[in-house]
């Protein structure tokens, strides 16, 4: 691992502390501190964005970012122990590469740091990503998966030989720009000519790093806006967002309501326990899997398309 991926992580690891310590984080926040770029600010604000419990306020197209208190009082532990621990907990679903060792040995150098070392003991067991099988392709793709992070990183164009989902093989010329985790598998979100798609790295074989390119200006590319509507991790452009409203049986009342699906997602429970549950998405195969996936216990109100499919 390069100083650069050193780096990011140990600013991750500084911004968790921060929210930890019940600050709020926004892009100027994070400029000011790394001297960095929007951009930079950027990327660490949608990562942050994920983290269980993250309040996310906006104003204009600005947001920050801030956790609920927790906390009245100084921890054992130190917060930055915890926001290491927290951020390597991610380390699982890479366990199958270099990568992995490289994720803990930041969080071990943080840990040893620590004030209270004998209180940071086996934190690396109390923090933990369930990875739902993990992606299959890593570990005897480590090498092919190194080049597609750093071709992310440093910008680089990839081509690679695809195999779609119906089995059809297509050679890709692509500039990665984002690599997303969704369902435990991993992606690589690509600009190819015009418009975005999803590569699931399981599916790229021959993967050659090419030429540098110019990353997209933060007006011109961002995953907030890319998936705001999407349902799931394809992205149907094509397909614009409707009212979807479902009404689900009386015993999904306490997981509905405690649940969240999609970030438009809102519920209300009826008279009679049953729970009106509506959101705004593309009709796509995941969100029909998805509905079918409630089976007799869901019934579809509208739009009538998806009622009638």
């Amino acid at each position: 691992m390069g100083n650069s991926e050193v780096a990011g992580l140990e600013s991750m690891v500084e911004l968790v502390t921060m929210l930890l310590e019940g600050k709020t984080l926004t892009a100027q926040i994070i400029m000011r501190k790394y001297g960095k770029a929007h951009a930079f600010a950027k990327r660490r604000l949608d990562l942050l964005a994920e983290l269980p419990g993250v309040i996310i306020t906006k104003t204009g197209k600005a947001q920050a970012l801030k956790l609920p208190k927790v906390l009245d009082h100084q921890p054992t532990v130190p917060m930055d122990v915890v926001a290491a621990c927290l951020v390597s907990s991610l380390g699982s679903a890479f366990r199958r590469t270099h990568l992995k060792t490289h994720v803990d040995r930041v969080r071990a150098a943080i840990v040893s740091r620590s004030r209270d070392y004998h209180a940071a003991e086996h934190l690396d067991r109390k923090f933990w990503f369930v990875e739902g099988g993990g992606e299959r392709a890593l570990g005897r793709a480590d090498n092919a998966f190194v080049e597609v992070v750093d071709a992310v990183l440093k910008s680089r164009k990839v081509a690679f030989e695809y195999v779609h989902f119906d089995g059809r093989k297509e050679h890709v010329s692509a500039e990665p720009l984002t690599l997303a985790l969704h369902e435990h598998q991993f992606y690589v979100i690509c600009q190819v000519g015009p418009k975005l798609h999803p590569f699931r790295f399981s599916r790229m074989n021959r993967v050659r790093l090419g030429a540098v390119f110019q990353y997209p200006p933060d007006g011109r590319y961002d995953p907030n806006n890319v998936f705001r509507d999407a349902f799931g991790i394809f992205i149907a452009a094509q397909d614009a967002p409707v009212d979807v409203k479902l009404r689900l049986s009386t015993a999904w009342q306490h997981y509905a309501v405690s649940h969240r699906w999609h970030d438009s997602q809102r519920e209300s429970v009826n008279p009679d326990g049953t729970v009106e549950l509506t959101l705004r998405a593309p009709i796509c195969f995941e969100l029909k899997r998805w509905v079918l996936w409630f089976g007799v216990d869901a019934r579809v109100i509208e739009p009538a398309e998806l009622r009638d499919w």
